[in-house]
C-alpha cells in the first residue's frame, strides 16, 4: 500500500480524519504504555485545538488509504514571545507509527517533514522523544529506573 504524508491541520481536519488519527493514537498508546490510562478522543481534540501562546505546533500524518499509519508533531517557540532568541535554534519532535505499518519507511517519511521544517525555520537543534519495542520489555535503563521509583541515572 502506498503511504503519503499530509499536513494535519487540527482546525480544518474533518471528523473522519480525527477518528483515524485517534484510532492510531490509542493503538500506539496501548502498545507502549499498556498500564497507563489513555486520554479520550474528545479531550485529545480539545488539547490539540488549544492555542499555546508560547509554542507553535506542526503535525503530519502518514496516510495508508483512509487509515493513519503514524503521525509526528513538531514544536518550537513562537516568534515574538519572551526569550525567543534563547530558543531560536531549537525544535522538538515526537510521534509514532502503528505496529502494522512499521519497518516500511513510514517513520522516515514523517521525519523528512520535520527535517524540512528545520531548514525552513533555520533550526539547528532537534530534540526528539520516542519509544521502542526494546523499551516495552524493560530493556531501557531509564524505564527500569522509572518503573522501580528510581532516577534516570543510567540515561546519557
Amino acid at each position: 500500500m502506498t503511504t503519503h504524508i499530509a499536513l494535519f491541520e487540527p482546525h480544518a481536519a474533518n471528523d473522519q480524519l480525527w477518528a483515524a488519527f485517534n484510532e492510531t493514537r490509542r493503538a500506539i498508546a496501548r502498545e507502549f504504555w499498556p498500564d497507563e490510562p489513555i486520554l479520550d478522543d474528545a479531550e485529545t481534540r480539545r488539547e490539540i485545538l488549544t492555542i499555546n501562546p508560547m509554542t507553535e505546533f506542526r503535525r503530519w500524518v502518514a496516510m495508508e488509504g483512509d487509515e493513519v499509519a503514524g503521525s509526528i508533531r513538531a514544536a518550537f517557540r513562537r516568534p515574538g514571545t519572551p526569550d525567543e532568541k534563547d530558543h531560536a535554534r531549537f525544535l522538538w519532535a515526537g510521534g509514532g507509527v502503528r505496529a502494522s505499518s512499521r519497518r516500511r519507511g513510514v517513520g522516515t517519511l514523517l521525519l523528512r517533514e520535520v527535517h524540512g521544517l528545520m531548514h525552513a525555520l533555520d533550526k539547528t537543534v532537534l530534540t526528539m522523544s520516542s519509544a521502542t519495542e526494546a523499551c516495552l520489555h524493560q530493556a531501557c535503563p531509564w524505564r527500569r529506573e522509572a518503573l522501580h521509583g528510581g532516577t534516570a541515572s543510567g540515561l546519557r
